[in-house]
């Protein structure tokens, strides 16, 4: 049995479109994560007002392929703003602690918005 092919790899608007199943109202700068061809999580940043990460997974994706992928879209995308902030989900409980492992903080008392701040190199 082979190891799987594990891929992490900017997304064109046709994996975007084909992962969302639908044109996203918003233009989104993302990375994805394939699994032998098949698109398993993507992540990324829109801007609204602000920059917005948007992480999303299908399930079945391997600890370490996530951090591998949240990690390129960081290196990637993120640090090509001051700033991104993101909204914890509150149908995954483990949401907010995820965000604070990759170096978001919350704005307020109430956990709900994060903010990424880009690491200053002098």
């Amino acid at each position: 049995m082979s190891q799987p092919k594990i891929k992490v790899e900017w997304a064109t608007a046709a994996d975007i479109q084909s992962f969302y199943e639908r044109q996203l109202p918003y233009t989104i700068r993302a990375i994805a994560l394939k699994i032998d061809g098949e698109i398993v999580a993507m992540g990324g940043v829109y801007s609204a007002n602000v920059p917005l990460a948007v992480m999303d997974f299908r399930g079945g994706i391997p600890k370490k392929s996530i951090w591998r992928a949240t990690r390129e879209a960081i290196l990637k995308i993120f640090e090509r703003y001051p700033a991104v902030y993101a909204r914890r989900d509150p149908a995954i409980p483990s949401s907010a602690r995820y965000l604070e492992k990759i170096g978001f903080v919350p704005v307020d008392d109430t956990d709900e918005v994060f903010v990424w701040l880009r690491p200053s190199h002098s």
